[in-house]
């Protein structure tokens, strides 16, 4: 098989193949931050502290975010999502979400991330942002939910910009998420190693998988290793 030069990603032989790995998770981040414009020195909420939204923290404190907020339902994520740069942590099953965040800024964060698809935290996006902020959705919602039309009438009254993602790349090819993120390995800006929380033989697969399944297995990113494989 055959493919365009232009496909390929040139990855330096000192990266180590886990990070390798774990390349096009980032550059999805990074290209939320892109879409969003993203500027140093803003202040920004993340929404979901899964492998998604834990590399957007990560872009956010390697980007110079001056405050970075995270909100996830586990405890385990959020601590996650401290250690890789969320000042502030909340978990919406205790914690006042929008409150918590307008006692932090005033009338909200310069810019949200939508990294959990969930209807509820897309609706908290709205009144954590300040007017004329911005909004990047990056989960993918349930297609069988809805959301209440206040959120369309408070989008309006705060003028908000909601803004899509469904890419991991921008033209040309392989686009600058793909090549900021090698340099940010080669650099070490980017913590690949906290983001992988297991490690099984290729063997364990199914068996993981039915864990994964069944929401017996709390994780981020799982590293499959071919027998023999030395990391």
């Amino acid at each position: 098989m055959e493919l365009p030069a232009r496909n390929l990603l040139i990855v330096p032989d000192e990266l180590p193949f886990e990070h390798v790995a774990l390349i096009e998770p980032s550059t999805v981040a990074r290209h939320m931050l892109a879409l969003g414009d993203f500027k140093a020195g803003e202040t920004a909420v993340v929404l979901g502290a899964g492998s998604i939204g834990l590399m957007i923290v990560q872009w956010l404190r390697i980007s110079g975010a001056s405050l970075i907020i995270c909100t996830d339902i586990s405890d385990d994520n959020l601590a996650t999502a401290h250690k890789l740069g969320a000042e502030v942590t909340l978990n919406p099953l205790r914690d006042d979400v929008v409150t918590k965040v307008r006692e932090l800024t005033g009338d909200g964060v310069d810019i949200s991330f939508e990294a959990a698809g969930v209807p509820q935290t897309l609706e908290q996006t709205v009144p954590i942002t300040r007017p004329r902020g911005k909004v990047v959705c990056g989960g993918n919602q349930p297609l069988d939910k809805s959301l209440p039309m206040s959120f369309i009438e408070n989008m309006m009254r705060r003028e908000l910009s909601i803004i899509g993602c469904f890419m991991s790349y921008s033209a040309p090819f392989p686009g600058h998420e793909w090549t900021e993120t090698v340099a940010a390995l080669l650099d070490s800006s980017l913590d690949m190693d906290t983001m992988i929380s297991h490690r099984y033989s290729l063997v364990e697969a199914p068996a993981v998988f039915a864990q994964i399944g069944a929401h017996e297995l709390t994780h981020r990113k799982i590293m499959l290793q071919p027998e023999g494989y030395e990391s």
